[in-house]
């Protein structure tokens, strides 16, 4: 990066790269819960996909603000990537994990085997905690945002991050109170939300603050 004393935005499981290149350019405040001044940072993109990695790259360079060199993608295992990310001089004011592919529910003794085991879901514990080390290690608050459209996955994930000693935001009046009344409006419960309830008619949902 051209300014190393910029703060640093992550997207882990970055893709085609559309989140960052679309904060890249933002230039106003997108949420109140994230006082984050977006024009005035760097973005870094990591994925195992290397073809995504050097689109990502491609569009970068072509954007009309490229002479900021404030947006770059890598090809890197995120653990990996995470460990590497200790030596940058700034505050890494936001990581990101945006829609990562679910596990698979144990259903029967294989699941569907599209998708991964729960053992190599790419939200591990480990990856968690290097999260919260390098936002204990800055200066200043460091955020995680993790979205899914998966409310099991949801509810697992908000609960490893609070036994990694992370902090939620408090919703408000933005909370769910009732996600099966979401549904309903939605004329469908979705299909693992169903499975998911068959197996563990008890869990927690993905409601409240």
């Amino acid at each position: 990066f051209q300014d190393t004393n910029k703060p640093l935005v992550v997207d882990i499981g970055s893709g085609m790269g559309t989140c960052i290149l679309g904060l890249a350019s933002t230039k106003s405040t997108i949420h109140e819960k994230l006082p984050i001044k977006w024009s005035q940072c760097n973005y870094v993109g990591v994925d195992l996909n290397q073809a995504l990695v050097r689109f990502g790259n491609g569009v970068a360079s072509r954007r009309s603000d490229a002479k900021k060199g404030n947006t770059k993608f890598f090809c890197c295992p995120a653990d990996e990537f995470l460990t590497k990310l200790k030596s940058y001089p700034s505050r890494k004011t936001l990581i990101m994990v945006n829609f990562p592919s679910p596990y698979r529910l144990a259903l029967g003794e294989l699941g569907n085997l599209q998708l991964p085991s729960a053992e190599n879901f790419m939200v591990t514990s480990k990856l968690l905690e290097q999260i919260s080390v390098l936002a204990r290690s800055d200066t200043g608050e460091t955020y995680f945002m993790f979205q899914t459209k998966c409310e099991d996955v949801a509810v697992y994930l908000k609960n490893e991050c609070l036994h990694n000693g992370m902090e939620g935001i408090i919703a408000g009046d933005k909370a769910v109170q009732s996600i099966d009344k979401i549904y309903s409006q939605n004329k469908s419960v979705p299909k693992r939300v169903k499975e998911w309830l068959r197996i563990e008619p008890l869990a927690e949902r993905a409601e409240g603050n």
